[in-house]
């Protein structure tokens, strides 16, 4: 058992003594880890929640724009899916190397990158 003062008792032998000081700072430790991620989730959840929402509205507002883009190109709703389709596959294929990329550049130059880019 880890208790701060032993006064009156014979000294503990050193592994014993070594466990208690580890526990001691485990706790410290765990401590510092929970605020820590609970300091991170108050300050990332509220971000990536509104990432969603705005992604899905976008989608969203691609569909509310298919309604009268379909009519004007003449588009049918076929082909109008197999155009979305393409859309994606080329963003997911270049997905892919743009990671490989930002993992290799470091994310600020990389966004900033993106940023300017655009």
């Amino acid at each position: 058992m880890c208790s701060k003062g032993a006064i009156g008792r014979q000294s503990p032998d050193v592994t014993t003594h070594q466990r208690c000081d580890n526990a001691w700072k485990g706790n410290a430790v765990d401590k510092a880890s929970r605020r820590a991620s609970r300091k991170a989730a108050r300050r990332l959840i509220p971000f990536l929640i509104l990432c969603f929402l705005v992604a899905y509205l976008d989608r969203v507002n691609v569909g509310f724009a298919a309604l009268t883009m379909n009519k004007e190109l003449g588009l049918t709703a076929e082909m109008y899916g197999l155009v979305a389709g393409i859309f994606f596959f080329g963003y997911f294929i270049f997905e892919v190397p743009s990671n490989l990329i930002l993992e290799r550049v470091g994310a600020r130059r990389w966004i900033a990158r993106i940023i300017l880019g655009v």
